[in-house]
């Protein structure tokens, strides 16, 4: 089982054109087709406690519905994904058909999940014109104003292909078209990447994809979001300075997104500004709520990487267990302005016992790593966010009484009293 992709969108951050030039940066989720009126953005209405932001994707105009398309694509190559979010519509229903999530692929048809006003249900299917073919009912009749948790399953590793899906653990259905897919390419949330208009708010939260079949279903999930909260063990920290933040406290340079929903906060960062192909910042994480019957799924971590000047460098980001064992090796190469400021999403492999609470919480950032700086890396921004699974309670039952076994006549009733 590998999880690549933890969105719980608890950093908030959305770019509203695919390349935001003033700030050179690269964004998580680049947004499209989005009118004056319509906003993609976080939203403190959110399916529990464990959650600070979903997001709101938000078309009150009569242009095309906006998308999210995930800019650091993890799904690349895809042909096996499990995946599991929750959705609510806002106030209402769409009054047009919304194509709420969609995988991408190069050629032929990809995966999506429609609502459909015909009958206020959701369907899977490989096209958004709901024509009868290609699609199947995967949910009752929707409500507004309701949280639902989805399971999916799409399988492009044979001909035909197939998507499999159900809401809130019922009205499992599978739809397939013979095809044969080879390369998945995007992610994209909202509505389509046409001009075909398309109303309707709601939100997404919890979205958690794997990419083994036999993950499927996922089950409902919390993502928690977890901001940098105490110095790790570095590794020559006099090749860094802290800019902002609370002297010594490393973390506190790179513990706030700013505002707005995407402003990074560019006036707090740590630089390296020593060459040091080994040099390193390390901070830890918030620690998980006690989780009780739930358990933890996996990780992922959204950060941000700059960089002072156009000269070409060589940062590295990574992440470390517990014990200081490297688990995944999130950047490595040229962040300078000669490429971009990088938003960057990074999944954070398991650990080798598997994930536990402690091993969640254990979890280290590492900054640095530069082998050459002409221009010196920045690192502003990081949040953690780790997929847990709901679980359930054991429960105890009162003790039954115990019955005597009635006697049996012509015979000796053996039956013991205790």
């Amino acid at each position: 089982m590998a999880v690549f992709l933890v969105e719980g969108f608890e950093h908030g951050s959305v770019n509203t054109t695919a390349y935001n030039t003033a700030s050179q940066r690269i964004p998580l989720w680049n947004a499209y087709n989005t009118a004056a009126s319509s906003t993609i953005a976080g939203s403190t209405t959110t399916p529990g406690s464990w959650s600070a932001l979903s997001f709101d994707v938000n078309d009150a105009s009569s242009a095309a519905n906006p998308s999210l398309v995930l800019s650091t694509n993890p799904i690349a190559a895809q042909q096996t994904v499990s995946g599991s979010f929750r959705f609510r519509f806002v106030s209402a229903l769409p009054s047009t058909n919304l194509e709420m999530f969609v995988i991408g692929t190069v050629a032929g048809s990809g995966p999506r999940l429609v609502f459909n006003t015909t009958d206020d249900k959701l369907y899977a299917a490989f096209d958004d014109n709901l024509d009868g073919t290609e699609e199947v009912a995967v949910s009752g009749v929707l409500v507004a104003d309701t949280w639902y948790q989805v399971d999916f399953l799409w399988r492009a590793d044979g001909d035909p292909n197939t998507f499999k899906a159900r809401v809130d653990g019922a009205n499992e259905n599978t739809a397939s078209l013979g095809q044969s897919i080879t390369t998945s390419q995007n992610i994209r949330i909202g509505g389509t990447t046409t001009t075909v208009t398309q109303q309707g708010r709601w939100l997404i939260d919890d979205l958690v994809l794997d990419d083994t079949v036999a993950a499927y279903p996922l089950g409902p999930m919390k993502v928690y979001g977890l901001a940098p909260s105490s110095n790790g063990t570095h590794n020559t920290s006099g090749s860094f300075v802290q800019v902002g933040g609370t002297g010594g406290s490393w973390w506190t340079s790179i513990d706030s997104w700013g505002s707005g929903g995407g402003t990074f906060n560019n006036a707090e960062y740590i630089e390296q500004n020593v060459n040091g192909a080994g040099a390193y910042i390390e901070v830890g994480f918030e620690s998980l709520p006690s989780l009780g019957a739930d358990t933890v799924f996996g990780a992922g971590i959204a950060f941000l990487i700059w960089s002072s000047t156009t000269g070409a460098n060589g940062a590295i980001a990574w992440m470390a267990d517990s014990g200081g064992s490297v688990l995944t090796t999130l950047f490595t190469g040229d962040c300078s302005d000669t490429s971009e400021r990088y938003q960057r999403w990074g999944a954070v492999a398991a650990p080798g016992g598997g994930w536990s609470e402690s091993q969640a919480n254990g979890l280290k950032y590492r900054m640095g790593g530069a082998s050459a700086i002409p221009g010196n890396p920045r690192f502003s921004v990081a949040i953690l966010q780790v997929a847990v699974k709901e679980g359930v309670a054991a429960t105890v039952l009162p003790p039954k009484e115990r019955q005597l076994p009635l006697p049996v006549i012509g015979a000796v009733n053996r039956s013991r009293v205790y």
